[in-house]
């Protein structure tokens, strides 16, 4: 995928986890715990990308420095904010909560400018602002209509966003040296799944552990799912970086609405067009910017 413009892999990218929303809707009536889905995923994600690293004759250097990379980014990226949003959208609601994580790249960018991850461009800020300002009209309708829990509770909530602002700056900034994106997300497959063990341990006796076949289709779809976005963020990563990656945070929210509208039959106004029109001007002053690639891998 070498060759692929990074706008269509970001594009790609957030149709994929805006779908994320309704499988796991699907998913939801099939008696499984979060934690029996979580271990199906991590483990399937580390077993399909540990064969593709295998055929493409690439080993993985599990050094201890390496290893600690993967760790923190499965904790940033993965455990932190799951924990937090379980905790998070029983107050708020999903709506009120998408509208919190859609913030995910301004942080992202502010970091960038703290830690010097990214060189600042003017038009960079602008195309996030514009990013946000598109996903506006969907979210806070659903904003208005609902209890936000307290402002302490939703102040709280941006707690969400910040874990996955640190891990994209993270993840740009500090990338294992002759590492490619096949590696990374194999490498971070494998913390993932060392990081989910102990908690389907902890919770294998709550609900349903065993697999309905019902929705095996659903399950090996989310995890193909799941192993093409994870090496797609790592590809964009190192070719364009954190930044620009963020954004796929609000291609999510209209692409979730669009695959509710496909999958769900859900009706939504006009203003999703609005959003849209804006999103697209927002990726193309991102692409536009594109500072090049962050890493040789």
């Amino acid at each position: 995928m070498q060759n692929i413009s990074p706008i269509v892999m970001l594009i790609v990218l957030g149709s994929i986890w805006g779908a994320h929303f309704s499988l796991i809707k699907f998913l939801s009536n099939s008696g499984l715990n979060y934690s029996s889905l979580a271990l199906y995923l991590c483990l399937g994600n580390a077993i399909i990308l540990g064969l593709i690293c295998k055929a493409r004759g690439e080993v993985q250097n599990f050094s201890r420095s390496r290893f600690g990379y993967y760790i923190f980014c499965a904790l940033f990226g993965y455990l932190f904010p799951l924990l937090l949003e379980l905790n998070f959208v029983a107050r708020l609601g999903a709506g009120v909560l998408s509208l919190v994580a859609s913030t995910t790249p301004i942080l992202t960018l502010a970091i960038a400018l703290i830690v010097r991850s990214e060189n600042f461009k003017f038009q960079k800020f602008i195309a996030v602002v514009i990013g946000f300002a598109s996903v506006l009209p969907i979210l806070l309708a659903d904003f208005a209509s609902k209890e936000t829990g307290g402002a302490i509770v939703f102040c709280l909530a941006f707690s969400i966003p910040l874990c996955y602002a640190i891990y994209h700056n993270f993840v740009s900034k500090y990338w294992p040296s002759d590492t490619n994106s096949w590696q990374a997300a194999f490498g971070e497959a494998i913390a993932c799944l060392l990081v989910v063990m102990p908690f389907y341990a902890l919770n294998m006796n709550v609900g349903t552990s065993s697999l309905n076949y019902k929705f095996f289709t659903l399950i090996v779809a989310l995890i193909i799912f799941s192993v093409l976005e994870i090496y797609l963020y790592f590809e964009i990563v190192r070719v364009s970086g954190a930044v620009f990656v963020s954004q796929a945070s609000f291609l999510t929210v209209v692409t979730g609405v669009l695959w509710g509208m496909l999958l769900f039959d859900e009706k939504h106004s006009a203003a999703l067009w609005l959003s849209v029109l804006f999103l697209s001007l927002s990726i193309y002053l991102s692409a536009k910017n594109n500072d090049g690639t962050c890493t040789d891998g």
